[in-house]
């Protein structure tokens, strides 16, 4: 667990792992040159299971993981940032997971979010994560497959694969991680709710959206040239991501015409490079698709005979509760507010 200035949440976030039914763990604590109270409360805890590393200076999260890589001597590596909570059971679940599958290397778990009181926080917007291997890592062509707070990876994998961080990516240096351990091993998702992701103001994902998105920009561009052989100008991958996201407040019939060809590209271009498993992309641009088109109702019955009408449209993924929903929000033109 990395710390930088983290004192008004990390009591929480370390009571929760010390809290864990499954006991037999140590847990790293990188202090990344912390100038608040982060020591201090760190210091206060006497649990000989707890092992405090200290960066003189601030060298950032990537190189922070890194630092506690090397030190980290038990069979699996299990993350945690210092504002979440793990729910008791989280590590039991994991590490029973993952002894009754070998072949997976790294899986994470769904997760809920709170605020900064405890409270439980809703977003209209996120769906569920993949569970299977295959879909998870055709995820990957669009956005970071495992929340990284909820994930344990098999720390043999790593070692003999020479895997580590890599801080020109971040702060989407998870997701360059996961898309370099998806060809050497398998993931998967727990369907279980173990993990609570605290939204704030002052947490990373905010302060540093702007750097994260460009971060994350150019991880999909190294996985258009590692999995599918193509280099996409930036106007490209700038379009792709934007559609990968699908989350905008300027669409009209053209943008969403737009997206359905881009998308049926990115079938035909896996059918000739077949970097993804063609059902397991199917689905998840299924999803995108759906996601893209629900965050459009605003543009009315336009939108329903679009995503209906479209071959992008499986049939399969969406409850009939959430047909019923798409169709109600379409005939009154409801307009997503993301926050």
């Amino acid at each position: 667990m990395p710390v930088y200035n983290g004192g008004k949440y990390i009591g929480e976030a370390i009571d929760s792992i010390l809290n864990q039914t499954f006991t037999d763990f140590e847990f790293l604590i990188i202090d990344d040159g912390s100038t608040d109270s982060s020591r201090e409360i760190i210091l206060s805890y006497d649990d000989p299971r707890i092992t405090l590393i200290v960066n003189n200076n601030n060298i950032g999260q990537a190189n922070s993981l890194n630092r506690s890589l090397g030190q980290a001597s038990g069979k699996y590596v299990a993350r945690m940032d210092q504002d979440d909570i793990s729910l008791p059971l989280r590590l039991e679940r994991q590490v029973g997971f993952m002894e009754e599958n070998p072949d997976i290397g790294v899986s994470g778990t769904f997760f809920s979010f709170i605020n900064h009181k405890q409270k439980n926080v809703y977003h209209s917007y996120i769906r569920n994560p993949f569970v299977d291997n295959h879909e998870l890592k055709a995820q990957l062509l669009f956005s970071s497959c495992l929340a990284h707070p909820t994930v344990i990876l098999r720390n043999k994998v790593l070692r003999e694969n020479n895997i580590t961080y890599e801080s020109e990516y971040e702060p989407a240096e998870d997701y360059r991680m996961w898309s370099k351990l998806s060809s050497i091993t398998d993931f998967a998702n727990i369907p279980e709710f173990l993990v609570l992701l605290r939204e704030h103001n002052s947490q990373q994902s905010i302060t540093n959206s702007i750097k994260q998105s460009v971060s994350a920009n150019q991880v999909r561009g190294q996985i258009f040239r590692d999995f599918l052989g193509v280099n996409l100008s930036e106007s490209q991958l700038n379009h792709h991501s934007r559609i990968a996201i699908g989350r905008f407040e300027d669409l009209n019939t053209n943008k969403l015409s737009d997206a359905e060809h881009w998308l049926e590209y990115l079938i035909q271009l896996n059918r000739v490079n077949s970097g993804y498993d063609e059902y397991a992309l199917l689905n998840v641009i299924s999803h995108i698709w759906y996601y893209f088109c629900i965050n459009s109702t605003y543009l009315g019955r336009k939108t329903l005979r679009k995503f209906y009408s479209s071959p992008l449209y499986s049939g399969k993924g969406q409850r009939i509760s959430q047909h019923i929903s798409f169709f109600l929000k379409c005939c009154i033109k409801h307009r997503v507010h993301f926050s």
